[in-house]
């Protein structure tokens, strides 16, 4: 009887481990699971910081282009100016001697 018993008792251990390692063998599959799908999430996560890094980088490039115009653009206004100015002082100067002229050729007809 003490024998049967050991026995049943030994059974009943050995269903035990056994059950208690199909459910270890079911975590080790459920966290290899997850552990694949987070190197997925990863590699997912990283493409996208990939292409962020892309835009940023082509936007960069895009706003020295834009400051590069502007920089030759404010050059080019500056020296419209400047061209402008000289125009200005030329056709005063013309102007004066114009007047000058003018007034010679009518004290000349007043005398």
């Amino acid at each position: 009887r003490d024998l049967a018993a050991a026995k049943e008792s030994e059974e009943k251990a050995a269903d035990e481990a056994q059950r208690r390692c199909a459910e270890l063998e079911d975590n080790a599959r459920s966290l290899e699971d997850e552990l694949t799908s987070l190197r997925r999430a990863e590699g997912a996560a990283r493409q996208e910081a990939d292409r962020m890094n892309e835009t940023s980088r082509q936007l960069e490039q895009k706003c020295e282009e834009a400051q590069r115009q502007l920089s030759g653009a404010a050059d080019a206004q500056a020296m419209e100016e400047a061209m402008a100015s000289q125009a200005h002082e030329a056709l005063q100067r013309q102007l004066q001697e114009q007047e000058q002229q003018h007034e010679q050729l009518a004290n000349a007809l007043g005398s």
